[in-house]
This record gives C-alpha cells, sequence and structure tokens, in this order.
C-alpha cells in the first residue's frame, strides 16, 4: 500500500477527521484506536497505548455501534414482528 503525497486537507473525510482528533484531545485519552478499510477490503488497524484490555473496550463500543445499526436499519420490520406477537397474545 504506498502513500502518494498529497494535499490531506481536500481528502473527503479530512474534517470529520479534525472533528474526531478535537474531541479526542478533550477526553484527554490514555489509548487511542483508528480503523479504516480501503476500496479493496483491506482493513488498518492502529493503536496508540492500548493494550488487550483497551483493546476489548473498543471492540465492544463498536460491536454495539453495529448492533445499533442493524436495529435501525430493521425498525420498521422489528416494529411489525413485535406488533404481529402482541396481537397473537391477546
Amino acid at each position: 500500500m504506498a502513500y502518494t503525497e498529497q494535499d490531506i486537507s481536500k481528502l473527503p473525510y479530512a474534517a470529520w477527521l479534525e472533528e474526531a482528533i478535537e474531541t479526542v484531545v478533550g477526553v484527554s485519552p490514555k489509548s487511542i484506536c483508528i480503523a479504516a478499510t480501503a476500496h479493496d477490503g483491506t482493513t488498518f488497524t492502529g493503536y496508540y497505548n492500548a493494550d488487550a484490555q483497551d483493546k476489548a473496550v473498543f471492540s465492544h463500543h463498536i460491536q454495539s455501534d453495529v448492533t445499533m445499526d442493524i436495529i435501525r436499519n430493521n425498525a420498521d420490520m422489528i416494529k411489525s414482528i413485535l406488533s404481529e406477537a402482541g396481537d397473537e397474545q391477546e
């Protein structure tokens, strides 16, 4: 994976990354994780001062985000299933 020199402020995620770094600095981190995927599916994970417990906590929070995304993306179907289950109990 070769890095080509470019103006990083012009990248589509530059503003998001700057805001994320400002947020991280504001919480006085003891450890940091960064993860990214490339278009070809390659995944990069990098850690600053993170031990196994820190990585487990990062993983837990990411998994919680995944679960909430699945729920949000399927909310209508979930409501329908719950409604049908409620109707069957009556």
